[in-house]
């Protein structure tokens, strides 16, 4: 009878319970003899037992330092590209920033523009009016009326020929006859202005025909009116000159003409330039020898 006894020799409570052979007496050998087999001592099964725990403890090592290797070498391949990708974001990004700053200056500069546009228009509207009132003050006289216009060229000519009966009554000369020439000539000047501010046409057309008849009578009329101009202070001179001196060539012979007249005004007359008066005059003339 064979005798077999198991023992569990437990060292330490990480090491697995494995059975063992104690002690095997005999055992039977292939020719059926008895043979003593030797016993395997629990000591030598406890190194066999840890070289093998510590190869596989090696290996698992090695195994996981392999793993974390990778698992690094993946990661900073992530880290790089992550980076690659944040460069990229960070230059649009950047564009984007340079885009809007341009966007925001063409803006500004547009709105610059635009409010030195409007202030260029403003201004230009501004001077526009301020010389549209100089020219209804003093520079009227000085800026001669375009007779290319077939249309005031036409009225002047037909108020020149104008014929038939009138209602209006006759305007008396603000002189006499007696008065001394400083002195008639301040009562002219003065009914004339009047005239003009009350926008009295044909009154201020008969106080400018008289004031030229006065004119034309001295020796000297340019000297004799600037004379006048300098001790009373006169203004637009020029165009006062030119306008009763003008209106009095114009209607020496008939006075009572410009009682017919529909469309002809002082202001108009003082602003012909010299050859624009030349063609009106000869017009005349030539109306007058006609009929």
């Amino acid at each position: 009878n064979l005798k077999v006894s198991r023992k569990v020799d437990v060292k330490t409570a990480d090491q697995e319970y494995r059975p063992r052979v104690t002690s095997l007496k005999c055992a039977i050998d292939i020719d059926g003899n008895l043979a003593e087999i030797p016993e395997t001592t629990s000591e030598e099964e406890s190194e066999t037992s840890d070289e093998e725990i510590e190869s596989d403890n090696q290996h698992e090592n090695e195994s996981s330092e392999t793993e974390e290797d990778d698992e690094n070498e993946t990661f900073e391949d992530c880290i790089e590209y992550s980076e690659e990708e944040i460069n990229f974001s960070e230059g649009n990004a950047n564009e984007s920033d340079d885009n809007n700053e341009n966007e925001s200056e063409n803006d500004t500069e547009s709105d610059n523009s635009n409010s030195i546009e409007s202030e260029y228009e403003e201004s230009n509207s501004e001077s526009e009016s301020e010389s549209d009132s100089d020219d209804d003050k003093d520079i009227l006289d000085e800026i001669p009326v375009m007779m290319g216009d077939s249309l005031v060229e036409t009225e002047l000519n037909v108020d020149l020929i104008m014929t038939g009966a009138h209602t209006i009554q006759p305007i008396r000369c603000p002189y006499l006859s007696t008065d001394e020439w400083p002195d008639a000539m301040v009562k002219v000047y003065n009914d004339l202005q009047q005239s003009s501010h009350d926008k009295q046409r044909i009154h201020t057309l008969i106080n400018a025909f008289y004031m030229g008849k006065l004119i034309e009578s001295s020796i000297t009329p340019r000297e004799k009116w600037t004379e006048f101009v300098q001790q009373n202070s006169i203004k637009n001179e020029r165009r006062n000159y030119l306008g009763s001196t003008r209106v009095y060539k114009l209607f020496m012979s008939n006075v009572d003409q410009i009682y017919c007249t529909q469309h002809m005004t002082f202001r108009k007359i003082a602003r012909l330039n010299n050859q624009q008066f030349k063609e009106l005059m000869e017009f005349k003339e030539s109306y007058e020898r006609d009929f």
